[in-house]
């Protein structure tokens, strides 16, 4: 590779890989042991053009090995399940699909294999309403779907960038941060992830109960006070816990969240209920 070598740097639960060719661009891969390893041994090259059906109206990059011939995305799906497999699950008429629709995002919780059919029907619907919607305004709320390969379950995180709350039936308000959805079945949530980002284009309310996950999680808003000297901080901490703070009411400093972390909903968690 010479001097235009592979650079990488953990983040979280991934590693963001970094390479001159690519012009700034930037990759994501799981931190899954041994991946790393594997995916430096060779030279990917970044490249723009349509990917199957997936990629309608973008040029999208990808990342490509010449010399084995592959792209990044399937050789990380390779190393989880191997080749063989993979190549069976890809039969007869399957594709492996970009979540978050980005190229470049080759992490295990933002792919998965789909039919070609579904592709379709995401890129023609899912992929142009968030193209549109990404830069329009300043959303109440951003939803974010992941899958898992450990649950075989696909999971739509909403998260509330305004106070929310969720009223139970003897009329307690509850302060919300997030629900989080799981699904099954590809369908279920393609219906549901329609159906919230037209709530999110129209600037109305949803309706839980018109979901067709098959488990619900609520994750409750910490109710802070910060003291004197945190008032002008970013930061606070309690009990070790760190948290950001959000000010989303004054214009002047307004604070959004655009994407979310992923939750693995299979390790335990005090925020779930």
């Amino acid at each position: 590779m010479g001097k235009d070598k592979l650079n990488y740097m953990k983040i979280g639960d991934a590693y963001e890989l970094r390479r001159e060719q690519w012009n700034g661009r930037r990759a994501l891969i799981s931190d899954y042991p041994g991946l790393l390893d594997e995916v430096r041994k060779y030279t990917w090259t970044c490249t723009c053009g349509t990917h199957d059906i997936h990629d309608i109206h973008h040029k999208h990059p990808y990342l490509r090995s010449s010399k084995l011939n592959i792209s990044l995305h399937k050789f990380v799906l390779a190393f989880l399940y191997g080749a063989e497999n993979l190549d069976a699950m890809l039969m007869p008429d399957n594709i492996i699909e970009h979540l978050d629709n980005d190229g470049l995002n080759c992490s295990y919780d933002n792919l998965h294999i789909i039919s070609s059919d579904n592709n379709k029907a995401k890129a023609f619907t899912i992929d142009k309403e968030r193209s549109i919607e990404s830069c329009a305004f300043i959303p109440n709320y951003i939803t974010d779907v992941y899958y898992s390969h450990v649950g075989k379950y696909y999971q739509l995180q909403i998260f509330f960038n305004r106070n929310f709350y969720f009223q139970k039936l003897d009329n307690q308000n509850i302060p919300i941060e997030k629900f989080i959805f799981q699904y099954y079945e590809f369908t279920n949530l393609f219906i549901d992830w329609l159906y919230i980002l037209d709530c999110l284009k129209k600037h109305t309310l949803f309706d839980i109960r018109k979901f067709h996950s098959n488990k619900l999680f609520i994750s409750r808003r910490p109710q802070l006070r910060p003291t004197d000297e945190e008032l002008n901080q970013p930061f606070l901490q309690r009990d070790g816990q760190w948290y950001m703070r959000l000010c989303t009411d004054d214009p002047k400093h307004m604070a959004t969240v655009l994407k979310t972390a992923y939750v693995d909903l299979s390790k335990p968690s005090k925020e779930k209920t």
